[in-house]
């Protein structure tokens, strides 16, 4: 093996967007591609490797430092975990391994994971033993990260779970809410008022649980098109009731193409942090600017971003502020998980980096400019998307039309199956009811010639939704359902729809919405 080479040993199973390493990083590199150490160290001649890369799978895959160690290699090469979530790290970190590891969250841009292997790969001029005591060092500030994103963990699942519960309170004070209007409505004109302010205040309510289900899940959310103006302007409204007037917000929106296709709650949530570091960083007041416009990708005119973002029609979101600036020698540590230069306890180091990864989900890019003591601008770039899929954003209104059919409705919130009960009879369908999956197969088995329609809330007791579907669909594989969620819906809730699903409608929601959708079901019987 010529010395002129460096040796990279790429470990691992999961293989997934790694393939193309040799063709990035040149004929100077040799990759030995194996799942385990003792393949690759016995294929390259027990010839001692630059740099180990290796791609967690699972938590139990802790061996691969263990036999770095046992060919006295612990000292002399670097290892670099990729890895998904940081529960997997947990059983990594009690081997006592003493040798250098850096652990990387993915997903990351992949131009940034190249240029992260060939900086260990141009520094092996440069011993990477370090000291006992820096290694403990380095040891107990991961265990402290660690630990801190596994409360996290924790607390996302807490909050999950009481969001989920609170989306169901929520639909039945929305449903009691709407009927009421509409049955007395006209002969109480003062009622309207009040019903109309209780079906805004629960919906108030339905977005702040959603942004609580889009921090505590991973999973990627269905998108839909988004007038990116509208949120914006949402944005800027929260922040003018909640941060201190010292803080001057002025926009320019001048972008005329304004639709792109993403998560709201993400994209919210993304430029809601960006706005808080923007204040942060002005502690004596200062302005936040909000602008749009479009911008063409060409191959001629690429544009200065990383990642770089393929040839097209985007539009451009700058956030900018007059505050301290960022030191150039943290600035590309900032969209790092847990890096913070706030004080203990002030900051969790995440803000930043979910915008990053926000951005990444949503094919987009981003690009910051800053200057000490005058200030900062992230700019933030998304494809322009198709404006045909809308949020149901219409205004209640009386004149539904009447339907036609026999519905079961199986969900275990029993305020929640009566007002749906309420407002399907209210409109001319007959209704059946279950509590669980097994109560709705005894109650099908007696009326399956009857039932036109099923209506399940996922997150049923002793049987999940999804298996109350299938156990149904085996004694009619016509049977029409809705499946709906006080939980985020997710691309999880994808593959149901290739088994017979009609339709998902998330907790809460507008009786007008439920009533379209279960009529156009029914309609495509």
């Amino acid at each position: 093996m010529g010395n002129d080479k460096s040796i990279l040993f790429l470990l691992g199973d999961d293989k997934k967007g790694l393939l193309n390493l040799g063709e990035s990083l040149g004929p100077s590199v040799k990759i030995f591609d194996f799942s385990s150490f003792e393949e690759a160290y016995n294929a390259s001649g027990q010839t001692p490797p630059s740099l180990i890369i290796y791609n967690l799978k699972t938590a139990s895959e802790k061996e691969i430092l263990d036999q770095i160690a046992i060919h006295n290699l612990t000292e002399r090469v670097p290892v670099l975990i990729l890895y998904k979530n940081s529960r997997q790290l947990a059983p990594i970190y009690e081997s006592n391994y003493s040798g250098w590891v850096e652990y990387l969250a993915m997903p990351v841009p992949y131009s940034f994971l190249i240029n992260k292997i060939k900086a260990y790969l141009h520094k092996l001029s440069i011993s990477f033993s370090h000291s006992h005591a820096e290694l403990e060092a380095e040891r107990e500030q991961f265990k402290e990260k660690l630990h801190q994103s596994q409360n996290l963990t924790v607390l996302g699942q807490i909050a999950s779970g009481v969001a989920h519960d609170f989306n169901n309170v929520l639909g039945g004070i929305l449903g009691y809410a709407e009927m009421a209007k509409l049955k007395f409505g006209k002969s109480t004109p003062d009622l309207i008022k009040y019903t109309d302010s209780i079906v805004g205040f629960s919906k108030r309510a339905g977005d702040l649980t959603k942004m609580i289900l889009s921090f505590a899940s991973d999973n990627k959310k269905k998108k839909k098109s988004i007038d990116i103006h509208i949120l914006l302007s949402e944005v800027i409204d929260l922040l003018y009731h909640t941060i201190d007037k010292r803080y001057q917000l002025k926009k320019a929106l001048n972008a005329e193409t304004i639709t792109l296709v993403g998560d709201y709650t993400l994209l919210q949530n993304a430029i809601i942090n960006i706005s808080l570091n923007a204040r942060d960083a002005m502690p004596d007041g200062g302005e936040i600017s909000f602008s749009t416009e479009n911008i063409l990708i060409t191959a001629s005119e690429p544009g200065n971003y990383d990642p770089p973002v393929d040839e097209g029609m985007y539009v451009s979101i700058s956030i900018s502020d007059t505050g301290t600036g960022i030191k150039p020698e943290i600035r590309e540590n900032i969209f790092k998980p847990f890096f913070t230069t706030k004080e203990k306890d002030k900051g969790t180091g995440l803000g930043l980096p979910s915008v990053l990864k926000t951005v990444l989900q949503h094919k987009g890019t981003l690009r910051l400019e800053s200057e000490e003591q005058k200030g900062t601008t992230i700019q933030l770039l998304f494809p322009v998307g198709s404006a045909e899929e809308k949020a149901n954003d219409e205004i209640f209104s009386l004149d539904i039309p009447q339907g036609m059919g026999h519905i079961l409705v199986i969900d275990d919130e029993d305020g929640f199956r009566e007002i749906i009960k309420e407002i399907l009879t209210d409109f001319g369908y007959d209704v059946s009811l279950a509590a669980d999956g097994y109560e709705a197969l005894d109650v099908y088995q007696q009326n399956d010639k009857d039932i036109d329609l099923l209506i399940i809330d996922m997150n049923l007791p002793r049987q999940t939704g999804t298996e109350c579907f299938r156990s149904l669909k085996k004694i009619n594989p016509d049977i029409k359902a809705i499946m709906c969620t006080g939980f985020s819906l997710n691309e999880e809730t994808e593959p149901i729809l290739e088994e017979g699903v009609s339709g998902f409608i998330q907790k809460p929601f507008e009786m007008k919405l439920l009533l379209d959708l279960v009529a156009k079901v029914i309609a495509s019987a």
